[in-house]
């Protein structure tokens, strides 16, 4: 049975939140002073998780009772109002005790719909049958998306549902678990197939018109592959060629704005350190801009020679690539180093690291990140050795309540 319920604020996670009967309901999708019919998906003593099934008294900021899909909520949403939330749910973020900080501006993005150049779906198999779906956000749950997704283009969900025709006439069984495709500057298409375990099958006859490749994982790892397996992106006039299935940002003029206020904060004379350098994008563009000397270090090997290959191509000698975890680095590697920059996984810092750093004393840490929630959990764990600078917010993901931050730490003298 469905409940109606009026929420009142949108809390840091991107959620709604309301107070009924005696315990705290979220729900992603609905907005402030909205009165919405909502579905419980899962609840304890305290708290109840509810999913939007309906907008009985819509916001003035919403298009009319529209619900947004479930991969993004906000969709309806007006979108100066969307800017105006997440500001809001950064505010509450660094405002807690232990980092209280002020949130200088949230950068919108100049493009804000079919910004996504990757689209990653689950494949959810039915009878024999498999069709694109798409994980929520911290569980294994899927929800259908049989159309693709309308935030990339529609050549990518063409794409993506042309290699799942193919999928569903080869003979490979129960094996597929994920389809990822991700298309480059230039129009290039590769398409990312992964599977539960290794399985010998006709990879060629998945080869759809249009693609420039196909890549077949097995555990996160390239297995076999026809046609392309890298994909080459302009990125602040740099091009930076990198494995189709490893990281790369999915809204690229975001990134660049993101990329310049980076710059800023780098000096010809800086000796840098880049951390989860992927395939350099962050580091060769600051060393061909600002001159700095850059050392990026990356543990997918991979991604490390394609970073190499274009320092040389594009003559840049003051940048270094080298093939480290960087939850395991040495100490030697941080010797000389002036300015540390990280741009982690979802998780943040690791524990391990934080504690290297604040016993290492780096003179400047630029932290860019994907989840302001981890970055202000490290900021607090760090501060009694690194001074925060103010927060800026980035819209990567327009029609999400998702977005990136950025900020700046000073080693405090006397700590």
């Amino acid at each position: 049975m469905n409940t109606q319920i009026r929420f009142d604020k949108i809390v840091p996670s991107g959620q709604a939140m309301a107070h009924f009967e005696g315990r705290a309901w979220f729900c992603l999708g609905a907005l402030p002073g909205e009165l919405c019919e909502v579905k419980i998906l899962r609840q304890s003593k305290t708290f109840v998780i509810a999913g939007l099934e309906k907008v009985l008294e819509p916001s003035e900021r919403r298009d009319g009772d529209t619900v947004g899909p479930e991969y993004a909520p906000w969709q309806p949403v007006d979108y100066e109002y969307q800017l105006e939330l997440k500001k809001a749910m950064l505010s509450e973020l660094f405002g807690r005790p232990g980092v209280e900080l002020p949130v200088s501006t949230l950068i919108a993005s100049p493009i804000i719909s079919e910004y996504r150049n990757k689209l990653t779906f689950a494949l959810v198999r039915t009878d024999g049958v498999y069709a694109l779906a798409m994980h929520q956000r911290g569980s294994k749950e899927t929800f259908p998306t049989p159309t693709g997704c309308s935030l990339g283009d529609a050549t990518l969900n063409e794409a993506a549902l042309a290699v799942l025709e193919r999928i569903n006439k080869s003979d490979i069984g129960e094996n597929a678990i994920g389809l990822t495709v991700r298309r480059s500057t230039n129009g290039e298409i590769i398409a990312i197939l992964a599977l539960k375990k290794r399985y010998k099958i006709d990879f060629q006859s998945l080869r759809a018109p249009g693609l420039a490749g196909l890549v077949v994982t097995f555990e996160g790892k390239a297995a076999w592959s026809y046609g392309a397996a890298v994909l080459t992106e302009d990125i602040a006039g740099i091009p930076i060629t990198f494995p189709a299935h490893e990281f790369m940002q999915v809204n690229i003029t975001s990134f660049e704005l993101a990329l310049a206020e980076i710059s800023k904060l780098v000096d010809k004379d800086n000796t840098v350190l880049d951390l989860y350098g992927g395939a350099g994008t962050i580091g060769l563009t600051l060393a061909k801009t600002t001159g700095a000397k850059v050392l990026s270090v990356e543990l997918n090997m991979s991604s490390v020679e394609l970073s190499r290959a274009t320092a040389k191509a594009l003559e840049v000698p003051n940048f270094k690539a080298t093939s480290a975890n960087a939850d395991g680095l040495v100490d030697s590697l941080f010797m000389n180093i002036d300015t540390l920059i990280v741009d982690p996984p979802r998780a943040g810092l690791s524990r391990d690291l934080i504690d290297q750093l604040i016993r290492l004393r780096i003179e400047r840490i630029i932290y860019l990140s994907c989840d302001p929630a981890t970055q202000a959990r490290d900021t607090a764990l760090m501060s009694h050795v690194y001074k925060p600078s103010s927060v800026t917010g980035f819209d990567f993901y327009p029609g999400t309540p998702h977005m990136e931050s950025l900020m700046s730490f000073e080693l405090i003298t006397n700590a």
